[in-house]
């Protein structure tokens, strides 16, 4: 986890991440500080509340790593004039599945953060393709 990136954010923010699996939400909350957790309910009134959201990519098409994007992070940013915050997750697509089998060894999962994206004065469909 590249904590870096996250270590001097101030709530609000969007994270923008891939999905790889059903796990993903649980590892990020369980991989940020108590205090930059985000939330995936109500994200209009979570940012109005001064908490940070999450959201997804769109499940990815036949051979494709990651989803599209859709405007929402950046809508959800822009409206807020709060940062959008990338957000890798690589090593989870079936991690549901493995960890019902006997392991022998640790899944390798990670979690990289990108650098905090200001959407301000700039169109959907451009900060959308920057995150993605």
């Amino acid at each position: 986890v590249s904590a870096d990136s996250v270590a001097g954010l101030q709530p609000p923010v969007v994270f923008a991440a891939n999905e790889q699996g059903a796990m993903d939400y649980h590892l990020l909350r369980f991989a940020l500080p108590s205090r930059v957790r985000p939330t995936m309910i109500a994200p209009s009134r979570a940012i109005a509340g001064g908490r940070n959201v999450v959201v997804f990519a769109d499940e990815p098409v036949k051979r494709r790593l990651v989803g599209e994007f859709s405007t929402v992070p950046a809508a959800l940013a822009n409206q807020n004039n709060v940062p959008s915050v990338p957000v890798g997750i690589v090593g989870t697509f079936k991690l549901q599945d493995i960890l019902k089998l006997a392991l022998r060894g640790r899944p390798k999962v990670s979690i990289r953060f990108g650098a905090p994206l200001y959407t301000r004065g700039r169109s959907l469909a451009e900060a959308t393709a920057e995150v993605q």
